[in-house]
């Protein structure tokens, strides 16, 4: 069984391209993608993308297509860790398109899933897909489900085989660091549009994870 992990985003460069870090010698930068969805609400996307692929100059406001993956990292700083989730660059380019934000995965539940209610009655089901890459490394992805969807996945387990697909959205939350300190932050998850819990591998099969440069 292979690991999906695929992701499409087309919106507006919120930001300039910074630097990030530098790994295998090879220079790695920082940026936002705005994504405005249906609603009017918009998405700001975070971008990690090779230097070479900013082989053209990216600026606030240049329209961007971003193709790649979901990538995770844990960092640690004086405000503890956290878990980053960006948006891993493959391709990029500048060009005017319709603005998407499309997300394909596929892998195991890393821990029970939470199924809760908001304080208007909808449902919402909180997972963790824990999705296979090169070198048997993994990203630990957060999905949340809605209604029927929710429903269903409350009853799914630690283990199970997931796909789904949906978009990577963002949500900005307030932070309590104690003493009286607030921090406003910014978190990331794929919002399920569509999602299937899988059957069992067989016991021939074995799980492989698309390839690809790492961090």
């Amino acid at each position: 069984m292979r690991a999906t992990n695929r992701l499409n985003i087309c919106g507006e460069a919120a930001d300039t391209p910074a630097f990030s870090h530098v790994c295998c010698g090879r220079p790695f930068y920082l940026f936002h993608i705005a994504v405005p969805r249906q609603s009017g609400v918009v998405d700001t996307v975070c971008v990690l993308a090779q230097e070479r692929l900013l082989q053209r100059a990216v600026r606030a406001g240049d329209p961007v297509a971003v193709s790649g993956q979901i990538r995770t990292y844990r960092r640690v700083d004086d405000a503890g860790s956290r878990l980053l989730i960006v948006a891993y660059a493959m391709g990029l380019s500048l060009c005017t398109m319709p603005p998407e934000n499309s997300a394909e995965l596929t892998g195991s539940i890393w821990h029970e899933p939470v199924y809760r209610k908001t304080p208007l009655g909808r449902e919402i089901c909180d997972l963790f897909l824990s999705v296979e890459r090169a070198f048997g490394r993994h990203d630990t992805i957060p999905v949340i489900a809605w209604g029927h969807n929710a429903r269903a996945a409350a009853d799914w387990h630690a283990g199970d085989m997931v796909w789904t697909e949906g978009r990577l959205q963002s949500r900005v939350y307030r932070k309590d660091l104690g003493g009286g300190r607030v921090e406003e932050r910014v978190a990331y998850e794929v919002s399920a549009a569509r999602i299937e819990r899988l059957p069992p591998p067989r016991a021939d099969e074995r799980f492989s994870a698309p390839g690809g440069p790492i961090e």
